[in-house]
């Protein structure tokens, strides 16, 4: 990292670690309690007389705005107002204030935009006029981007003068203070820059003093009356499309650009939320850099503009110039409009290309169907049709709904339906808009319309394939559905709200609830919305998610907090993923987690979890049954039910179905797709099949290490709504990265190991806004922590098991017992006073000690003597009532090396088993004749 970088990296993380109202509070000032939607908190200048408030601090990114004078970062108020020396110093006060002051860059001197340019506070148009002259524009062009005269280098005897474009923050538009310029010179030279004593100077055309951002002072300032804003590739293009637009479009069609190049990403991301609303048109250079950029992935260019505006924007348009793609250096805008082209070509341009639809939904997904006749007459009544199906020996069978009750009922014969009927499933609206009497014509319906009407529309639903209950679904094409108690929320750029069931298409039935609280807040997740398109406030809040996990200090590697944050996001939309991992904390008594599954449910939700000790399979089924509910199992390892409940996630992992009966006599499926928690002292993963299931995390015991507090319940439950309206915004990216990572990631493991580590580092990667060669770098760091956990729980799970066979007791005769390693010590004479000898009763229980001479030969043998375990008997005679009785040891055996399957002789039977070196039931190093039994009653 660079020096800058450092600098940088630490002012973005002291803003994401303090409190920053507390902190302005602290230096005098004072606030009104009012804040706004984009998280600006009104309070008093600090500075004068101002009784009535016309300043703001920005909560979540630091910066004062006073509408007087302007903006200040966090760090220039601390300067401006006393609080520091200097802005250096600024920087080490709020890092120690924050809890990090420990990275504070030691050696790297920190330099800031204002050190190295001398930016004067006007643009004589003389001196942009060859510029002007070069670009074809209206020399007046240039001072409307905000654009003044700068001295560069500043600390040079002899400065450049240069042309300073101000950079403006893509998120915060011109509410943040400018920091950084693009620079080059009026008159077209080169920029000459220092290379160190000695060296030539570089020649350069522009460079960018500072950070990245948005260009064009003249395209913020009517950003809220813009309809059209135009994205072009360099400034150059900017000045001549902005030359191109008449005057009198100039406040509705605009034009901006990026400082940094086509492969500069966090701009695009951070300018999404302010596009809502408006047609983006992207017009890139007819290249590959200006198309996909310059990374193998191709993820960069005009591709990363659309994929960050898809979705948000009222439109996406990426215009192609007619010109012959070219590897680089292609033709570019500037030249298609100094070839004499219009404003009036370019918006026939415009018309001629199709909009961009990738990962946009269809805009009648989440519209009312089409009123007919027939729907005017159920909505009068406020009832609506769910399903209908046909039964051969029942019948047509309708499913209703009546929504002014937010209750459901069944029609079994539509024909014989009548007035009394309805007098009872429709309530009060049968009164008031039914006619009793067929005969009587007037304004009120007849039962016969209303029958009509029913059959009609029950006519136009298919047969239910499934239902979806509370939780959140991914139905296809983008819809993304919170399904709640009374209502539903249908995510399409925002959220959309419906009250009770809906037949979507006779494909899927939205069922929602009768009664109960929501789970989720949908005013709390739609102030969010928006905030939830700005990488930054998304890693804020994932943050604040990984600090509250952090908690606990007894992980086993640092990036364990962000790797439950990622799970604990990801499991909120656990139906949405092509695979569920499982989660299993794992760890000695008093390590903190039934703590962390404390918390875990409080996050979650009671209304839309369960954390559970002693569940049984059918419970778990029930309280599942057609939901997306959330599933922590505390203490697992001593429920009696495990076997049971992991055959069951087994089938919920993949999205298995279910079949269940309505009260209708209907049978529909509903998907059981659960990403479970799991908490328990050993993990226990009895076969590959169930380890590669796993993401495990190991705490080690915090005996003595003291207690910490939890968030509040209010500052959970903010977190959940910011992390419900995070998933809302990026779950089509995880999808995607989650695609590629299974797709591109080269390991000797399985591939479900890829499938299950592979999510969460998809969930990071999105809200971090990486790039797909960024996620698959994290996925390979994020693997060593996987692979040696592997390692670690294999050797863990062979010795468990072979540790408990040794040391499993059998009755050898007159109330005497010993050990199986006894038995395989004892020399081979008789014990007990039944005198069978120790191969007698070591056979009993499916185990015989072989020759030396046995399986000699065979490929996978070892040195040593080898003992037979017929793994279904010693299952039955001596695991029972342990976590191996039911479960497939053969497998695990296997792993021991040496290991070899073949039948075996016991007491003149064969059975089928595995062949074990002896060493790994009987310490080689304790010889046979040595060894002394404790009982003192053997002989």
């Amino acid at each position: 990292m660079s020096k800058k970088d450092q600098w940088q990296s630490l002012r973005e993380e002291i803003v994401q670690n303090i409190d920053i109202r507390k902190t302005y509070e602290t230096w005098g000032v004072k606030f009104t309690g009012s804040v706004s939607s984009k998280n600006w908190a009104e309070c008093h200048a600090v500075d004068r007389d101002d009784s009535t408030p016309s300043c703001g601090v920005n909560l979540t990114t630091g910066v004062y705005k006073d509408f007087a004078t302007g903006s200040l970062t966090i760090f220039d108020f601390a300067v401006k107002h006393g609080h520091a020396g200097d802005f250096m110093d600024a920087h080490k006060i709020l890092a120690k204030q924050a809890g990090i002051a420990n990275k504070v860059p030691k050696k790297a001197k920190l330099e800031r935009v204002k050190d190295s340019l001398n930016v004067r506070d006007s643009l004589p148009l003389g001196s942009v006029k060859q510029m002007a002259l070069a670009l074809k524009v209206n020399v007046r062009m240039i001072p409307l981007t905000g654009a003044k005269l700068a001295d560069y280098p500043k600390k040079s005897p002899q400065p450049q003068t240069v042309v300073a474009f101000p950079v403006f923050d893509p998120a915060m538009l011109l509410d943040a203070p400018v920091e950084s310029y693009v620079i080059q010179s009026g008159i077209c030279e080169p920029i000459f820059i220092f290379q160190g004593a000695g060296n030539p100077m570089k020649e350069e055309k522009r460079i960018t003093i500072g950070s990245t951002g948005i260009l064009n002072e003249l395209a913020l300032k009517n950003w809220e009356t813009a309809e059209v804003v135009y994205k072009t590739e360099g400034l150059s293009d900017m000045l001549c499309l902005q030359n191109l637009i008449p005057e009198e479009l100039r406040t509705k069609h605009i034009v901006v650009t990026n400082a940094a190049g086509t492969d500069d990403g966090s701009p695009a991301w951070a300018l999404a939320p302010n596009c809502v609303g408006k047609k983006v048109v992207i017009i890139h250079d007819r290249d590959n850099p200006g198309q996909f950029g310059a990374a193998a992935d191709k993820s960069g260019g005009a591709t990363r503009w659309v994929r960050a505006m898809v979705g948000r924007a009222k439109s996406v348009k990426n215009v192609q110039l007619p010109y012959e793609m070219t590897e680089k250096k292609g033709k570019d805008l500037k030249d298609w409009i100094h070839e004499g082209h219009t404003y009036e070509d370019l918006l026939k341009l415009v018309e001629e290309t199709p909009e961009e639809v990738t990962g946009k939904p269809p805009e009648s997904k989440d519209e009312i169907p089409q009123e007919t006749p027939e729907l005017a007459i159920l909505r009068r009544l406020n009832i609506g049709v769910v399903t209908c199906k046909q039964n051969p020996r029942t019948g047509t069978m309708i499913e209703m709904f009546n929504y002014s009750r937010n209750t459901t009922f069944y029609i079994k014969n539509i024909s014989r339906y009548s007035y009394q009927d309805a007098l009872v499933d429709f309530g009060e609206a049968t009164q008031s808009e039914i006619e009793e009497n067929d005969a009587v014509v007037g304004p009120r319906l007849t039962m016969r319309q209303v029958r009509n009407a029913i059959s009609l529309e029950a006519g136009r639903v298919h047969e239910v394939r499934r239902r979806v209950g509370q939780g959140i679904w991914y139905l296809g094409d983008q819809r993304l559905v919170l399904v709640g108690s009374g209502e539903y929320l249908l995510m399409n750029g925002k959220l959309k709200q419906f009250k009770g069931p809906q037949n979507s298409g006779g494909d899927v039935v939205i069922q929602v609830g009768q009664t109960g609280e929501e789970w989720y807040d949908r005013k709390e997740i739609e102030k969010y919305l928006d905030d939830a398109m700005n990488p930054v406030w998304r890693q804020m809040v994932f943050s604040e998610l990984s600090s509250t996990f952090g908690l606990w200090d007894n992980y086993r590697n640092g990036m364990i907090p962000d790797i439950l944050a990622s799970l604990a996001l990801a499991t909120w939309a656990q139906d949405v993923w092509q695979w569920r991992p499982w989660v299993s904390i794992t760890g000695p008594s008093n390590c903190g987690k039934t703590t962390l599954f404390k918390f875990l449910h409080e996050y979650f939700g009671p209304n839309i979890s369960l954390t559970v000790g002693d569940a049984t399979a059918a419970g778990l089924r029930q309280f599942v049954d057609i939901h997306s509910k959330i599933v922590l199992l505390d203490e697992f390892e001593s429920n009696p039910e495990r076997p049971k409940i992991i055959q069951w996630l087994k089938n919920a992992g993949a999205g298995g179905s279910a079949i269940r009966g309505t009260p209708g006599q209907n049978m529909v499926k509903s998907r059981v797709k659960i990403m479970p928690w799991m908490a328990a002292i050993e993990a226990q993963m009895d076969a590959e099949s169930e380890r590669n299931r796993y993401i495990s995390i190991h705490m080690a015991s915090r005996a003595g290490m003291g207690f910490f507090e939890l968030p509040s319940p209010e500052k959970i439950k903010e977190l959940r709504s910011k992390s419900l309206a995070i998933i809302c915004r990026v779950y089509p990216r995880v999808k995607e990265i989650h695609k590629y990572l299974i797709g591109k990631y080269k390991t000797e493991l399985a591939t479900r190991y890829v499938e299950s580590w592979g999510l969460p580092v998809a969930m990071y990667s999105a809200v971090h806004n990486f790039m797909d060669q960024e996620a698959l770098d994290m996925m390979n760091a994020v693997m060593e922590i996987a692979t040696d956990d592997l390692k670690e729980s294999a050797t863990t799970e062979e010795d468990s098991l072979l540790q408990a066979i040794a040391g499993s007791v059998v009755q050898v005769g007159g109330g005497t017992s010993m050990t199986v390693v006894q038995l395989l010590s004892t020399p081979s004479h008789g014990v007990g006073n039944s005198r069978d000898t120790p191969a007698r009763h070591l056979s009993r229980v499916g185990i015989k000690k072989l020759s030396e001479k046995a399986l000699v030969g065979h490929k996978d043998r070892v040195e040593g003597p080898y003992v037979f375990l017929c793994h279904k008997i010693i299952r039955q005679m001596l695991l029972r009532g342990t976590e191996y009785a039911s479960v497939g040891i053969d497998q695990i055996l296997m792993r021991c090396k040496g290991a070899i399957r073949r039948e075996q002789e016991i007491d003149g039977m064969s059975f089928n088993g595995v062949n074990i070196p002896l060493h790994f039931l009987v310490n080689p190093s304790t010889p046979e004749d040595d060894f002394v039994p404790k009982d003192e009653t053997l002989p």
